[in-house]
């Protein structure tokens, strides 16, 4: 008796008239089992992947389809046209300061900063293991400082402060009131300024100029108390 059988090459399975089923009674019979192993192994990569154009068009819908789904969460944000900088965040150091004062046991001032300067960050820190109010301010020339205040001993704040190792390099005097530079050998550890008021530790850390730095301290020497 005649039946079908398969012509099969890679992609389609043509049938013909002429051929015997196999002997087990299955839709192939051995030699085209390999056949279609032969196909497979001899598959070609998804187009997607076979030139650079089209793995940039890839690319592409990749990113589009991250932007929808980013963009309505507001987590990002975009803005056309030339790069400048965005507006200035301003928080409200006063009365965070204040309430920090509430629950602290040493006097906690609200500096007299220059005109054009802005309290952009206000944050609880630890200077060991000890709570301390840390206000960081946008200075007029585009410099950017920020001021912890703590109860620590001056020695022990400065070791404390993040961690990092650093020594004496120097002093300066602002109003009479001795300023100790601290620096350190290793690449990527900020200078850090110290010095004391009645019953506080200062600390000054971030990028601007000397001068600046001077400018912080006498705000702060000048500075009303904020409880």
């Amino acid at each position: 008796m005649v039946y079908p059988t398969r012509i099969i090459h890679c992609g389609t399975i043509r049938a013909r008239r002429g051929g015997n089923l196999p002997e087990d009674g299955g839709l192939f019979n051995h030699d085209d089992g390999r056949a279609i192993l032969k196909c497979v192994a001899q598959d070609k990569k998804p187009r997607i992947f076979t030139g650079g154009r089209d793995m940039a068009i890839s690319m592409v819908i990749i990113v589009v389809l991250m932007v929808a789904v980013v963009l309505p969460t507001g987590l990002c944000s975009f803005e056309p046209g030339a790069p400048e900088g965005g507006p200035v965040v301003k928080v409200d150091e006063e009365t965070f300061l204040a309430m920090e004062a509430q629950a602290l046991s040493y006097p906690v001032v609200i500096p007299a900063v220059p005109e054009g300067w802005t309290a952009n960050s206000a944050r609880r820190s630890a200077v060991g293991q000890t709570p301390a109010p840390v206000v960081g301010y946008l200075t007029d020339d585009g410099g950017y400082l920020q001021l912890t205040q703590t109860s620590v001993p001056l020695d022990e704040a400065v070791s404390a402060y993040d961690g990092e190792l650093r020594s004496p390099a120097g002093t300066v005097d602002v109003a009479g009131t001795t300023v100790t530079h601290y620096t350190s050998d290793y690449r990527g550890v900020r200078d850090l300024w110290a010095f004391e008021t009645k019953g506080a530790t200062n600390l000054i850390s971030g990028v601007a100029t000397e001068d600046a730095v001077r400018q912080l301290v006498d705000a702060t020497l000048n500075g009303t108390p904020a409880a």
